[in-house]
């Protein structure tokens, strides 16, 4: 009885330490950390299962790279609230993660750990950037979280055909206080950091990083996170 006992206070220990947040639904309490950063994984027909796989697991590996998880445990004791959507068009779309604070080193890597187990939910549908951005805003504006900074960081490898529509969700996201940082995916459509640059980012110090292949991914990733987390130029970020 006793063992039972002491495997129930851990698991609820665990789901403790995850901070969850009541981030919808009426009574929900407000909670305040220094920046909301909610990334969105492109699942577009475009994507295939292996460039699904890498995204995810890059995502991952650049949470728990040592540079973002000391970017993270320097925003100090309120941390940083993150969720993972997954986008493709505007049937579908949905949050994948919902919204968990993040500060130190064990609930870095407990999300690292859910990323890496997310299924993905959809296979198919164009890819519009207009959608994503327009829900991925929908979610940072609607939840019960208060922050000095919301981020939107958008990955993605296409889109150009519908860029109008990108530009206007961008406006209407930025009018809101909403940063929009933008990872392109250069691996089908060479000039796509060029139109994530005119047509999706936008903001109080918006960014675009491009890599030519997902298998690259994780360290374009981890840039763009310690940029977005510190809002300090890439300069103070060494490769490696």
């Amino acid at each position: 009885m006793e063992t039972k006992w002491m495997m129930q206070a851990v698991l609820l220990a665990g789901a403790t330490a995850a901070c969850l947040f009541p981030a919808r639904g009426y009574g929900a309490e407000t909670v305040t950390v220094e920046l909301e950063l909610l990334l969105a994984v492109d699942v577009s027909s475009s994507v295939s299962s292996e460039e699904y796989a890498l995204q995810v697991q890059g995502l991952a590996k650049a949470l728990t790279d040592p540079t973002v998880l000391s970017a993270i445990q320097g925003t100090g004791r309120l941390g940083i609230a993150v969720s993972v959507a997954q986008w493709a068009n505007a049937a579908n779309q949905v949050i994948a993660i919902d919204w968990m604070n993040i500060s130190g080193s064990d609930s870095v890597f407990r999300l690292a750990r859910q990323i890496q187990h997310m299924r993905r939910h959809f296979v198919g549908g164009d890819t519009r950037i207009g959608d994503a951005i327009r829900f991925a805003a929908s979610e940072l504006t609607g939840n019960s979280i208060e922050s000095r900074r919301m981020v939107i960081d958008i990955a993605g490898d296409g889109g150009i055909e519908n860029m109008g529509i990108a530009a206007a969700a961008r406006d209407d996201a930025t009018d809101q206080g909403i940063t929009i940082n933008g990872l392109a995916i250069e691996n089908e459509i060479s000039e796509l950091a060029g139109c994530f640059r005119e047509n999706v980012i936008g903001g109080e110090d918006a960014f675009v990083i491009r890599t030519t292949s997902y298998a690259h991914f994780a360290v374009a990733m981890r840039r763009k996170l310690f940029r977005e987390i510190t809002n300090s130029p890439l300069a103070m970020l060494q490769d490696r």
